[in-house]
């Protein structure tokens, strides 16, 4: 059985989707988030809706700020 492969688009989705959820399940609003994890908001807004291609970097700092590792937000 072959697995279908995901598209990047899909999984910047999957990810973007993820943060949001772990974000506003800790109450915190993206602009104190993008603040507190040294991040423009626009750059967490656009990871968030999965528009772009998010730097690794810049992942861990947002799963540092969610209190996860990068392999569980990757998942």
């Amino acid at each position: 059985m072959e697995r279908k492969r995901k598209t990047k688009s899909e999984i910047n989705a999957r990810i973007g989707r993820k943060i949001t959820k772990l974000r506003e399940a800790k109450g915190i609003n993206q602009e104190r988030f993008a603040y507190e994890n040294d991040l423009a908001k626009s750059t967490v807004a656009r990871i968030e809706q999965g528009v772009v291609d998010a730097r690794i970097s810049n992942l861990e700092r947002i799963a540092k700020g969610l209190e996860i590792s990068l392999s569980e937000l990757l998942r």
